[in-house]
């Protein structure tokens, strides 16, 4: 298991106990340290986001393999209900926390009416976008973003807010 997932499992133990369970590597994405698991029988799909030179913020994939060995972005039939993704940035680190409703809300996975995506930018609060549509993405992604250098306080309500 990596750290980020020890990272969470530790602060949502400790103040929650919450237990997590049936923790399991994703193959598919071990570039994006990729882990699938369970919290009090709520599923969660884990990636790690990477910093890319020449865009801001960070970027993270958001697939599965079809029947013929295709990429296809999640569909909200899967079976998962939130997705994580630890971010990491010189000194600054968090997690964003996406309920699966708001990722087809988002256009991110797919539903009935339109086809999701393979993959997406996430801007913390430690990124200022200079363009119209990173700002308006931002916005949105903000308040499912915990950046553990808050107040433990302020991080606890951060995920009960989330995962109520």
């Amino acid at each position: 298991m990596i750290k980020e997932i020890e990272k969470l499992e530790k602060i949502l133990q400790k103040h929650f106990e919450l237990p997590f369970s049936e923790i399991t590597q994703d193959s598919e994405c071990e570039e994006y340290f990729g882990f699938n698991f369970k919290i009090n029988q709520i599923n969660f799909k884990f990636r790690k986001s990477k910093l890319t030179p020449k865009k801001m913020g960070q970027f993270v994939t958001l697939w599965k393999r079809n029947a013929e060995g295709k990429t296809i972005p999640f569909d909200i039939n899967d079976n998962f209900d939130f997705y994580i993704i630890a971010v990491e940035e010189n000194h600054h680190s968090g997690f964003f926390i996406f309920p699966k409703t708001v990722l087809e809300k988002e256009n991110l996975i797919s539903s009935k009416i339109k086809t999701g995506k393979r993959g997406f930018r996430i801007y913390t609060d430690w990124h200022f976008p200079n363009n119209k549509q990173a700002e308006k993405t931002k916005l949105w992604q903000t308040q499912f973003f915990i950046n553990l250098s808050h107040q433990e306080k302020e991080i606890l309500e951060k995920f009960k807010k989330i995962l109520d």
